[in-house]
């Protein structure tokens, strides 16, 4: 513990925090090999992995954006196209799959250190340190990182966020920040709402926030560069599925009514009839039928999936609602599991999930307690208040929140730091903020103190100004 006090970097003692993540990572892909395809009793069956491969290979072949294993390659309307495109770089360089799993890890790691610095910057180095340690030990994100899934490049990108969140002051931080979000956004499409999030979370705080007058560049100009600049990134998928599909969108053209459709199955609605072969039509991206549907036959059996899902909604209004908020609750207090995949052993631990909500409540004390420093972790933390908004409503599994435990272990690390702290110096009382309290904190971490949260004021005041300008 002591050590952890000391300046920061430690080479030695993170270097081994890093030998220790890496064994860590690779343990887990031995523990447990990804299933990437086989058949069962309805014939050829795919996984995500092999769907994914699959894109990567044919881009690599020259056969397109195409889902199939077969000619004719039909341009695809399902997955979001950023981790192929990567898959397909790495391929192309010449990695065998055990090399891509390698390079999905170092990638992660290094966005860790990374983030790590930057909470240095906002917290102080002691919670930089603790950060570090949480987020590189995070079961939940080491298990995924050696996946052939798409969470696994939403990790470092989600890490990279709590970086450029430092930097919204300048055109190129802005630039950089909405690029990264448009990442996000290109590679799995429900994450396309962290770019309104983001901004919200900009306006907000520049209302409680007093102008200053070293800001290199206003405000608007500022939110507007950051959402162009991310739209920019997306927009050359909506122009593709334009020439390939009629349709200009910056998501996947199918899944959306599937996802719908499949959180009213698991929320228990009343039953809705659908037309005939629709959910035959679109489950060919799973089992293999013949005939193959066209991409069109996809589309349409998406929005009559969509459409069944919503007379199921308004059938049950009560239900739905009360399966939502269930929902929310179990996002972040649910059972945990380290394996994506139907065919991943179970892990129903009660360690899993106290581990989970010891993480979510640490941060959460963080972002509560952290003064000046809370806007940027505001805005780092977009990914996940837009999956908190979007997820409940649909089918999801905890794989899909599991990509922001990366920042989430980081904010948890300088939580536990602090309340260590404050634990052994006075005692339980010194977590509570008092009314015009002083900071007790060492001169060290001045830039974070718990006593400068009073109860009462509002999240961000008026006369503090903005961490960016």
């Amino acid at each position: 513990m002591k050590s952890f006090d000391r300046p920061w970097p430690r080479w030695p003692a993170t270097a081994l925090l890093i030998v220790v993540a890496v064994l860590l990572r690779v343990g887990f892909i031995l523990a447990h090999p990804q299933e990437i395809s086989g058949r069962g009793p309805g014939g050829y069956w795919s996984t995500d992995a092999q769907q994914y491969l699959t894109l990567a290979d044919n881009i690599v072949q020259g056969h397109g954006y195409s889902l199939w294993l077969s000619p004719p390659w039909d341009p695809d309307v399902y997955r979001s196209p950023g981790y192929p495109l990567v898959l397909a770089v790495l391929m192309k360089a010449g990695l065998s799959l055990s090399g891509i799993l390698g390079a999905q890890i170092t990638l992660e790691i290094i966005s860790i250190l990374v983030a790590a610095s930057a909470l240095g910057k906002l917290l102080g180095n002691k919670a930089a340190r603790w950060g570090l340690a949480f987020s590189l030990l995070c079961p939940f994100t080491a298990a995924f990182s050696g996946r052939f899934i798409s969470e696994s490049l939403v990790l470092p990108l989600a890490n990279v966020l709590v970086a450029t969140s430092l930097h919204l002051k300048t055109l190129r931080g802005v630039m950089v920040h909405g690029f990264v979000l448009g990442l996000m956004a290109l590679t799995r499409g429900n994450l396309i709402l962290a770019i309104p999030v983001s901004l919200v979370v900009l306006i907000a705080g520049e209302h409680f926030a007093t102008p200053s007058s070293g800001a290199r560049m206003p405000f608007w100009t500022r939110c507007f560069v950051l959402g162009l600049t991310a739209v920019v990134v997306l927009v050359p998928y909506g122009v593709w599925n334009h020439q390939h599909h009629g349709r200009f969108s910056l998501t996947p053209l199918a899944g959306f009514g599937r996802a719908m459709w499949s959180g009213a199955e698991q929320m228990g609605l009343p039953a809705a009839s659908l037309p005939e072969n629709t959910w035959e039509i679109h489950n060919s991206i799973w089992i293999e039928r013949n005939p193959r549907p066209s991409p069109a036959e996809l589309i349409t059996a998406d929005r009559q999936l969509l459409d069944a899902a919503m007379k199921r909604i308004r059938s049950a209004p009560g239900a739905y609602a009360r399966g939502v908020v269930r929902r929310v609750i179990h996002m972040w207090a649910g059972n945990r599991y380290l394996f994506p995949g139907p065919d991943d052993p179970i892990n129903d631990s009660l360690l899993l999930r106290a581990i989970s909500i010891a993480i979510t409540v640490l941060a959460c004390l963080t972002i509560v307690t952290a003064s000046k420093a809370r806007l940027p972790i505001l805005v780092a933390m977009a990914p996940a208040i837009s999956l908190g908004i979007s997820l409940p409503w649909m089918f999801f599994v905890m794989r899909y929140n599991s990509v922001i435990f990366g920042p989430l272990s980081l904010l948890a690390g300088a939580g536990a730091s602090r309340l260590k702290d404050a634990m052994e110096q006075k005692g339980i009382t010194q977590l509570l903020p008092r009314f015009g309290g002083k900071p007790t904190t060492s001169q060290q971490d001045q830039k974070w103190s718990l006593m400068g949260s009073p109860l009462g004021r509002r999240l961000w005041s008026r006369g503090k100004s903005s961490p960016w300008k």
